[in-house]
């Protein structure tokens, strides 16, 4: 039977012959099973291989070689899918399930997506009910990167390179990019350069502001003075995505810059670029003149396209019209378009930027906008539990103590016995000032005249009074409660540490106990029967990651492993 490892926590599945699904013993995560053949299993080794290391691209390539010898099989186009979406499962410490993050994200949704049609047209229902599963926490994490990314600011310019080198200190390329970064700034070119413009992010977070740079961004710069920096996954995972975005009518252009290193040693899909080199006297200049002429054509093709006004007036009553008798009977998604097909003519329309705002809630009224800030600001006993940023540090601090398998977290608050969440109704009173304050809703008051204008400037005068009024009140008692719990939690602190430093030295000794004791068993593992051999593996398990308890435990499986086919074998044997 061949091995099939598991697409989340790399684990060895064990699976009957034949099945469609199985869990994982180590994750417990439910999911299909590839149609492997002895000529495809080691390609499929490699390409899951390749995407649970980040690197899509040859992960997709593999992929599609394993297609050429199963074309039926719904997991490998359900694996290009993670590969599109650049897909990758990380572990949640606190309830040690594995759960999706997104690394490519794209404005077609995974249900649109042709892969993801494809592995259901070839599904049974039992995969079916699985892919189901995963695409609607997939496009639950899609939505909210889009939702991130599109109140971001567009940029000009997108600098992808390589920032530090094996050894973990920074590059050549990382500082050479500071100093482009530096001039174009200068220059009053909006560019995005990782160092900085994401220096206030999570790593986690990194993707949507990646993802609208990507998106908005008309020339991407990449670097390179060494020739594998160009191949680096994250590098690579960059420029790939702008390659795929240059589809030769937006004005996208991607120039390669190179230091120190052969230009033929591009990678072939960036070596028919016109590429420069930065060692080059004078190659400053001549990156700014060529990024210059390149919005200087795209003004120019712009400028190309502009209608008679008389003839863009037509147009753009007859799409409003449209678009309003859309949202009336609900077609908003349709309606949408419309408006964005009347601002592509007039970018100061105000009726266009309430109609975009208008389909955002469902409704086609600013009546009934209203009717959805009344209920948030009713003054019912509503309210959203939030984690103080302080307790969730005093919280952690304690939490070190963990010892895990052992004297978990869950442990250790337990002794606590101390609320930590903040119910805060100031949340909901915030986010009508949000609302109120998007940015529709502020193009729409900036260009609106007459009637519209006197409309939507009482709707606002009204509901941010309001909404205003209701968050000092609430903010005020919150801060009050805040004082409270940080005092409750610091008492239970003072109380507990003590106890729970002792418990956790305890757990600590217990674990190196049985840490020796896998040690011994290891040593002598052809001595062991294989029920010892098993049970040896289940507390190599619950060490976890204590000292090379994970490189004994990965020894032991295969022992294991080979010890199940030896039996296989020996049953064959018998039967002939």
């Amino acid at each position: 039977m061949e091995v099939i490892k598991c697409k989340m926590c790399a684990g060895n599945l064990k699976y009957t012959q034949g099945s469609r699904i199985c869990t994982c013993e180590y994750c417990g995560s439910e999911q299909t099973l590839p149609m492997v053949s002895s000529q495809s299993a080691d390609l499929y080794e490699r390409a899951n291989y390749y995407r649970m290391n980040y690197d899509f691209e040859k992960a997709v390539g593999v992929y599609e070689l394993i297609l050429e010898d199963v074309k039926d099989d719904p997991d490998v186009y359900w694996s290009l899918l993670l590969c599109r979406y650049g897909i990758s499962y990380v572990e949640d410490k606190a309830t040690k399930s594995y759960v999706p993050t997104m690394n490519r994200a794209r404005y077609t949704s995974v249900y649109e997506d042709v892969n993801y049609k494809t592995a259901m047209e070839l599904s049974d229902d039992s995969q079916k009910a699985i892919y189901r599963k995963e695409a609607e926490k997939l496009a639950a994490i899609q939505k909210r990167i889009l939702s991130v990314s599109g109140k971001e600011e567009p940029f000009d310019v997108f600098i992808c390179y390589k920032e530090t080198d094996e050894t973990g200190r920074r590059t050549d390329d990382s500082i050479i990019a500071s100093e482009i970064y530096r001039q174009l700034t200068k220059e009053k070119i909006k560019t995005f350069f990782a160092r900085v413009t994401l220096e206030d992010k999570l790593g986690s977070e990194y993707e949507p502001y990646i993802f609208a740079a990507l998106n908005s961004a008309k020339v991407m710069l990449v670097l390179g003075t060494v020739s594998d920096y160009y191949e680096a996954v994250w590098v690579k995972n960059e420029w790939a995505r702008f390659l795929s975005l240059m589809d030769g009518s937006n004005g996208k252009m991607l120039i390669p810059l190179y230091k120190d290193i052969d230009p033929y040693s591009l990678p072939k899909e960036l070596s028919h670029l016109q590429a420069l080199d930065m060692g080059k006297i004078g190659f400053m200049q001549d990156l700014f003149r060529t990024i210059k002429r390149i919005f200087e054509e795209s003004n120019t093709e712009k400028n190309a396209n502009v209608l008679e006004p008389e003839v863009a007036t037509a147009i753009q009553s007859k799409y409003l019209k449209e678009a309003y008798a859309d949202s009336m009977i609900k077609k908003f998604k349709e309606a949408d378009k419309l408006y964005e097909l009347v601002l592509n003519y007039d970018a100061e329309c105000a009726e266009a930027y309430l109609g975009k705002e208008m389909v955002k809630y469902g409704c086609s009224s600013i009546g009934e906008i209203e009717l959805s800030w009344d209920e948030l600001l009713k003054p019912a006993d509503s309210y959203q539990d939030i984690l103080d940023p302080e307790i969730e540090y005093r919280k952690n601090e304690i939490c070190e103590l963990q010892v895990p398998g052992y004297y978990n977290v869950n442990d250790i608050l337990d002794e606590i016995h101390c609320g930590t969440f903040l119910r805060l109704k100031s949340v909901r009173y915030k986010s009508v000032i949000n609302k109120l304050n998007s940015l529709n809703m502020t193009m729409a008051r900036k260009y609106a005249v007459g009637s519209l204008k006197d409309r939507l400037e009482e709707s606002y005068e009204k509901y941010y009074v309001k909404a205003k009024d209701l968050c000092l009140e609430a903010e005020k008692v919150e801060r009050e409660k805040r004082e409270e719990i940080l005092k409750q939690y610091d008492e239970k602190l003072k109380e507990s540490y003590e106890r729970i430093k002792n418990r956790s030295e305890e757990a600590g000794r217990r674990r190196a106990k049985d840490y020796e004791l896998c040690v011994e068993n290891f040593k002598d593992l052809d001595a062991l029967d294989i029920n010892d051999i098993v049970e040896t593996k289940k507390l190599l398990e619950k060490i976890g990651n204590y000292k090379d308890a994970v490189q004994m435990k990965q020894s032991v499986e295969t022992v294991i492993a080979n010890s199940q086919s030896e039996v296989i074998i020996g049953i064959t044997v018998q039967k002939l």
